[in-house]
């Protein structure tokens, strides 16, 4: 999936890289041949994981199921009730039960489909996070950096967030020269987990939303993490929160939380009901 993934990318980066990389991002020499581990960001990351639950713990969850409530920051604002999955790295899933219908969203196999509330299905032109399971639950990733190859993790420094400082540790797709010598490609999908100095609870992820007809242009977009609680032996955000360019997207308060569940793929698939 990965691979399919990323000739998608390149094949768009031929065509957009005199407009994005004028916009300062990541170079490395062409030499580089193997994903780099920044000794630092590892360790902290390792931390981050121990506090967490242990790497062990987080590795064994392969799924999520949780439930709680979503306000969502449109004009009007609405709140709905909200089921969230995850499955793996690259599956996600949201449900969301408005006053004019069931809202879902679900990204797999690299691609982002809505559903609306009349029961169409929408293939999304928006590019899909590193990995979309960790929208609500932000382990999956950082594991997968630490345990897969393909992935480089860097120390960026110290930021301040919220009132907090937090340690900017960026995860990104490694691909090898002769597709991305100065890897400018992965820079697209760039995540950063700033994690917290003191308790190195993960406070916050950040990418960017960029869409496949114009990779030059991009949102900053950041989830943010909070109340924390233990959830069978692994620390488990039920607060999550949105913002895209600045701007509040939704809002998440989780009743609960269930791991391992037995997704399967099909429980990502959306299908109209509509005829559309």
């Amino acid at each position: 999936m990965r691979s399919a993934r990323f000739s998608e990318l390149f094949c768009a980066f031929l065509f957009t890289f005199p407009l994005w990389a004028q916009q300062g991002a990541s170079t490395q020499p062409a030499s580089v041949t193997k994903p780099v581990l920044d000794p630092q960001a590892v360790g902290i990351v390792n931390q981050a994981l121990a506090v967490a639950g242990g790497a062990t713990a987080i590795s064994a969850i392969h799924d999520y199921r949780a439930s709680g409530n979503i306000t969502y920051h449109s004009n009007p604002v609405v709140q709905a009730s909200v089921t969230l999955s995850g499955l793996g790295l690259d599956q996600f899933r949201q449900d969301a039960n408005l006053p004019t219908g069931v809202r879902s969203l679900a990204i797999s196999q690299g691609k982002m489909n809505q559903k609306l509330e009349d029961g169409g299905v929408l293939l999304m032109n928006t590019i899909p996070p590193l990995s979309p399971s960790s929208l609500a639950f932000p382990y999956p990733l950082l594991i997968g950096a630490l345990t897969r190859p393909g992935y480089s993790v860097s120390y960026i420094g110290i930021v301040q967030i919220d009132g907090h400082s937090a340690h900017d540790i960026r995860v990104q797709p490694f691909l090898p020269d002769t597709v991305d010598a100065k890897d400018l490609i992965a820079a697209l999908q760039a995540t950063d987990f700033l994690i917290d100095t003191s308790t190195f609870q993960i406070l916050m992820i950040q990418d960017m939303i960029r869409t496949i007809r114009d990779m030059s242009v991009g949102h900053l977009h950041e989830i943010r993490f909070s109340d924390y609680r233990n959830v069978n032996g692994v620390l488990a955000p039920f607060s999550v929160n949105e913002t895209i360019g600045g701007q509040k997207a939704r809002d998440i308060t989780l009743d609960n939380i269930r791991f391992n569940s037995g997704l399967l793929d099909t429980d990502f698939q959306l299908s109209s009901s509509t005829g559309r």
